[in-house]
């Protein structure tokens, strides 16, 4: 079973995060995104409950863990600094006492998702909308550099979290959320 305190208050802080279908390259520092998110990509996530599980490695034992999890995000009214707002549920269904909610926040100029900052932003041949950000933080008790992979379709969403704790060290993966509906 999870440490699920501790795991609950690293996933809530550093959220979803996102997918590697395809793998990435780490971000160039400081790097501008060509373009911005725009609130109608994120509304992509709202409407009916998505179901999926998390994938994570279990920093106790050392192994790879599954749990059920679902997701449900709503649109909240426009907020008076111009920032899009939406409330994001997530759901373990064995472990309901490990239920999370939060708001999620677009920058009005669409460089900041979730206090994130975007890095990549794309869109798959197959029309998935594919996006990166970033943000440090702290995991395992140690100071890290997260990265966050998410792709977004009608029926799939994925979100996946990297995490490296040197420069010079590459990413490696912490958790995956995949839901479809």
């Amino acid at each position: 079973m999870l440490s699920h305190l501790r795991i609950r208050a690293r996933l809530q802080t550093c959220f979803m995060l996102a997918i590697s279908l395809a793998s990435i390259a780490p971000a160039i520092e400081g790097q501008t995104p060509a373009t911005t998110l725009k609130a109608s990509d994120i509304d992509r996530l709202t409407g009916t409950d998505w179901r999926g599980s998390l994938e994570y490695r279990d920093y106790t034992t050392n192994k790879q863990t599954t749990i059920r999890s679902t997701l449900l995000f709503t649109r909240l009214p426009a907020r008076t600094d111009g920032a899009s707002a939406w409330d994001m549920r997530v759901g373990y269904n064995d472990e309901p006492n490990e239920n999370s909610r939060d708001t999620v926040l677009l920058s009005p100029d669409g460089r900041t998702f979730h206090g994130q900052r975007l890095i990549e932003l794309g869109e798959l041949s197959d029309g998935t909308l594919r996006f990166v950000t970033e943000q440090d933080g702290q995991d395992n008790s140690r100071s890290a550099r997260f990265q966050f992979v998410y792709l977004l379709d009608a029926s799939t969403v994925s979100i996946q979290k990297l995490v490296r704790y040197a420069e010079s060290e590459p990413y490696t993966e912490r958790h995956i959320y995949r839901w479809a509906r």
